[in-house]
């Protein structure tokens, strides 16, 4: 897939903003919006909205929420084939693999968690 710059897409109105709840805690929410043509061949776009929020109460929640996201991004521009559910679950297990390898490898870190949708 080749990535584009949202901002030269004439279809698409985007907002992002994030909240850090009731308890006015930090606020551990990471969102993002990509899009891609899905081949060289097939200019189709494909739009990938990420939402993370990280757990609450958890050690780095907002460093998982961040690597949640950037991970997807990631997968997504090293994709080389249109097949977007195939990817879809790839990039939230390897965004699985490696927020709890990061948690494990840093002490500072452990049990870091995120939601990401």
């Amino acid at each position: 897939m080749k990535r584009i710059d949202p901002a030269t897409l004439k279809t698409v109105v985007l907002g992002i903003d994030t909240h850090e709840g009731e308890t006015g805690k930090n606020n551990e929410d990471t969102g993002g919006f990509f899009a891609f043509e899905l081949s060289e061949r097939n200019d189709t776009l494909v739009h990938l909205g990420v939402v993370a929020d990280g757990i609450g109460g958890h050690q780095a929640g907002e460093r998982a929420s961040q690597m949640g996201v950037a991970i997807l991004e990631s997968y997504f521009n090293q994709a080389t084939s249109p097949r977007i559910l195939h990817h879809l679950e790839e990039a939230f297990k390897a965004a699985n693999t490696r927020i709890l390898a990061e948690g494990k490898r840093r002490p500072e870190l452990a049990g870091m968690g995120t939601t990401v949708v």
